[in-house]
């Protein structure tokens, strides 16, 4: 009974101090949803990276570990803009705000990634499928495809220079390992000769 009662007691002022933190969160990321969603406003991408890292308190686990937009997740196209090159990556997603924190985290588009690296600015606008008037998310992708374009950078020295590094560190890598290979297969070549030489001397 005595613990329950401290259970008890200990839940009460857990939420007590979560409860009206979590609320306040749950609001500026609605009203965050709205700008972006219903006003149709350019985000800059650091305000949506923080925003979609929001958390609040899990009961369960006694921690601040649920996100809030991953919760509120929708189906929609991301039109992904570099301001510095003033060049657009548009798609689609089942989960488009997870789409887009993707982005920017290096595991989709490797240009944008590079580019997000390198220091550009980047604005993001979300296309709710729901509230669109297209039968067909594809068709809405089709569109603003259209409108904006593809994600074509024009390479400069420097990221050329990135890339080759990194492709000659492969192929020395490759190239180390096959010399190991082969030497490998050498000595054991070597040492089976050695062997029957062995055998036939007896």
């Amino acid at each position: 009974m005595g613990k329950f009662l401290s259970d008890m007691f200990e839940l009460g002022i857990e939420a007590l101090v979560a409860i009206p933190s979590s609320k306040k969160k749950v609001t500026e990321a609605t009203e965050f949803l709205q700008s972006l969603v219903i006003d149709n406003k350019e985000i800059e991408i650091e305000e949506f990276i923080k925003m979609y890292n929001e958390r609040v308190h899990n009961f369960d686990t006694k921690r601040n570990d649920i996100k809030i937009l991953k919760q509120l997740d929708f189906e929609g196209v991301y039109i992904i803009h570099n301001c510095t090159k003033d060049i657009f990556c548009v798609g689609k997603s089942k989960r488009v705000l997870r789409k887009v924190d993707r982005y920017f985290r290096g595991y989709e588009n490797e240009e944008v990634y590079a580019d997000y690296e390198d220091g550009d600015e980047f604005k993001i606008r979300i296309i709710k499928y729901e509230d669109s008037n297209y039968d067909n998310i594809d068709e809405l992708l089709k569109e603003k495809i259209n409108e904006y374009g593809k994600y074509i950078v024009k390479e400069d020295k420097k990221r050329i220079k990135k890339k080759n590094t990194k492709k000659n560190k492969k192929e020395k890598k490759s190239t180390e390992k096959s010399l190991l290979s082969l030497f490998c297969i050498y000595i054991i070549i070597i040492s089976f000769g050695l062997l029957i030489l062995f055998f036939l001397e007896e």
